[in-house]
C-alpha cells in the first residue's frame, strides 16, 4: 500500500477576497467527498449548498460558516495498491481527516486530533492490520516528501496505528 498523487492547496490570508478552493479543479469524486466533510462540518447546510459555499464562497462567508478552515491548508492523498486507489484521504483544519473507500464517497473512518478511527461498522478483525499498514504508507510518503522536498507535509502529522 503506498500513498501517492498528493495534493495541496495552500490555506489563506484571513480577509482574503474570492474563492479558497475555487470549483475547476476537482472530479466529481473529490467534489461528492468534499459535500461530505463540508456538510459533516456545517450540518445545517444542504449538500449543494455546502458544497458552493466550500468551493466558491468568498473567505468572509467561508469563515463565518467553516470557522476559518480556508486558513490552513487541505491535502489530500490517494492510498493506492496496485494501480488502483483503495482509499482516498483528505486531511483538513491542522487536525481532522477523512479516509474514504476507493472511487467512493463512503467513509472508512476519522482523523480527529491527528489520531485515527475507523467507521463504526467496520470490521474490527481487519482495523488493526490495515491501521499497520496505513501508518507504514504514512511514514514513507512523509519520506518521499520530504526527499522531494515538496514541504509543507501536513500528513507528517498523523498517525493511523490504533
Amino acid at each position: 500500500m503506498e500513498m501517492t498523487r498528493r495534493r495541496y492547496v495552500e490555506g489563506v490570508e484571513p480577509g482574503k477576497s474570492g474563492a479558497w478552493l475555487g470549483d475547476e479543479s476537482f472530479s466529481e469524486l473529490e467534489r461528492s467527498q468534499l459535500t461530505e466533510i463540508a456538510t459533516n462540518w456545517a450540518p445545517q447546510l444542504e449538500g449543494p449548498e455546502a458544497l458552493e459555499l466550500f468551493l466558491t464562497g468568498d473567505y468572509a462567508a467561508f469563515a463565518k460558516t467553516f470557522d476559518e478552515m480556508a486558513g490552513v491548508p487541505l491535502e489530500q492523498w490517494d492510498v493506492m495498491d496496485g494501480d488502483e486507489p483503495v482509499f482516498h484521504l483528505w486531511l483538513y483544519q491542522v487536525d481532522a481527516g477523512v479516509l474514504y473507500r476507493g472511487g467512493t464517497a463512503e467513509v472508512v473512518g476519522i482523523m480527529i486530533q491527528n489520531g485515527f478511527e475507523f467507521d463504526e461498522d467496520f470490521d474490527e478483525d481487519l482495523a488493526d492490520e490495515l491501521g499497520d499498514e496505513l501508518e507504514a504508507a504514512r511514514v514513507r510518503a512523509v519520506q518521499a516528501t520530504k526527499e522531494a522536498r515538496a514541504f509543507p507535509c501536513s500528513l507528517k502529522s498523523y498517525r493511523f496505528a490504533r
